[in-house]
């Protein structure tokens, strides 16, 4: 049943920050989430990837025009890294995030050597990574925060300091 859906779906890439953001915000409201960075912050960050050619929207879309899915892979000489993603949460089960995130990897595999799933404490996203042969890397963080406009702040301050590492890389100063 779900490669049969799967065939109904299409992957393809697109520039659209905007339409990307629609489908992540399902994802956090979904979980009852406020997303954790603005439009302008996205625009911004997809500005300077798109600059220095580092980045790809990906969305999965059945022949009804539905987005099932997204996910914005940025790359360095040499990794790629799935950076965020959403999905439409009344399509979660049409198999089309297997299908996206299948074809950000082949991808991935044309511009550099390792795809970087960045890892997630959620079990169920962490399966889904594993499904991939993403294998586990521990690490160890000791926070203790009790504000939660400083978690959110560490949260988007922790997941987008890989993204400046990578952008600082590809731009190195003459």
């Amino acid at each position: 049943m779900k490669q049969e859906r799967q065939k109904k779906v299409r992957v393809y890439k697109e520039n659209s920050v905007e339409k990307f953001l629609s489908i992540n915000k399902l994802t956090f409201e979904r979980q009852n989430l406020l997303t954790p960075y603005s439009m302008d912050f996205l625009k911004r960050l997809d500005r300077a990837c798109e600059e220095n050619n580092c980045r790809n929207i990906f969305f999965a879309e059945d022949e009804n025009q539905q987005i099932h899915s997204a996910a914005y892979i940025v790359w360095d000489k040499q990794t790629a890294y799935y950076l965020m993603g959403g999905g439409n949460p009344s399509l979660r089960n049409s198999g089309a995030a297997s299908l996206l995130m299948w074809e950000a990897i082949k991808f991935a595999s044309t511009v550099t050597k390792k795809f970087d799933f960045e890892g997630s404490m959620l079990e169920p996203v962490e399966r889904f990574f594993r499904a991939f042969g993403a294998v586990q890397k521990p690490y160890f963080a000791i926070t203790k925060i009790n504000s939660r406009l400083l978690k959110r702040r560490y949260y988007i301050d922790t997941k987008f300091l890989r993204l400046k590492d990578c952008i600082r890389r590809l731009v190195k100063p003459k």
